[in-house]
């Protein structure tokens, strides 16, 4: 699994209400997923996602940087 959905998963959440509540497309976030490349996220996805955990796009990052150096993912 990639590390945006797996990011997305450990908060029960799906791409497809990222791009509903958000505005970012699908298509958007589908190259996002499939890169693994924290360099292409910008600060508008990353408040994007915080709008649906609560967080700030700075805690995203973080939680993305974190999850992206465990060796936990993917789940």
């Amino acid at each position: 699994m990639e590390l945006l959905d797996s990011y997305l998963k450990s908060h029960n959440i799906t791409r497809y209400k990222v791009a509903k509540v958000s505005g970012i497309s699908p298509q958007v976030l589908q190259r996002l997923n499939e890169s693994d490349d924290l360099a292409k996220f910008s600060v508008n996805h990353l408040r994007g996602i915080g709008l649906l955990t609560g967080q700030t796009s700075w805690e995203v990052l973080q939680d993305l940087e974190a999850l992206e150096a465990s060796t936990d993912w993917p789940f």
